[in-house]
């Protein structure tokens, strides 16, 4: 797999210049000045995306939803989630949320996204207030994450194979072994 194009220049990028870039299948995002490029997900990726998505549909609190490939405006700049829980009375007719807005991000990782998944997102997030984060491996292996101060701690490593119930963002119960394929 290809890994993500970091580029700089003498000026920051910005959200505006996102306006500027074509669609051509590319994930384009900003963080601290620096553009992130990343290649479409696979199949897997896709799959993990939809699984995990209909997990936390099925047990959401009346007014949430959730969303994919949904976009932030943070402190620091522009990414998208591969999953977001969003809050009651959040605009859905926006391209960037606010991060109030945004209850959990969940990162499905790849081989191009692992190390921004953990490092750059993972501090971005905790920067922006979102209050959980939620970072799943390829072999569907769920991190999560809640806010404590200024950062996440880590509060469970959930593997296929067994489960968890999570409290926050809502009650959840997590089954990796649901979100990989079938064998």
């Amino acid at each position: 797999m290809t890994e993500p194009a970091v580029a700089s220049l003498a000026a920051p990028w910005t959200e505006a210049d996102l306006e500027t870039f074509p669609g051509k299948g590319n994930r384009y995002e900003i963080i601290d000045g620096r553009l992130i490029v990343t290649p479409p997900g696979t199949g897997r990726h896709g799959r993990q995306q939809l699984r995990v998505g209909m997990a936390l549909a099925s047990a959401l609190p009346d007014g949430y939803d959730v969303l994919t490939e949904c976009g932030m405006r943070l402190p620091n700049g522009n990414v998208i989630a591969d999953v977001a829980v969003v809050r009651p009375s959040s605009r859905l007719d926006v391209t960037w949320l606010d991060p109030g807005d945004v209850a959990l991000a969940v990162e499905i990782a790849s081989p191009s996204t692992a190390q921004f998944d953990t490092t750059d997102k993972l501090a971005s997030y905790a920067r922006a207030g979102i209050p959980s984060y939620w970072r799943v491996e390829q072999d569907a292996t769920a991190h999560v994450y809640e806010l404590d101060g200024g950062g996440y701690k880590e509060i469970e490593v959930v593997r296929p194979g067994s489960e968890w119930t999570a409290s926050a963002p809502f009650r959840v119960t997590l089954r990796p072994a649901d979100w990989l394929p079938a064998e």
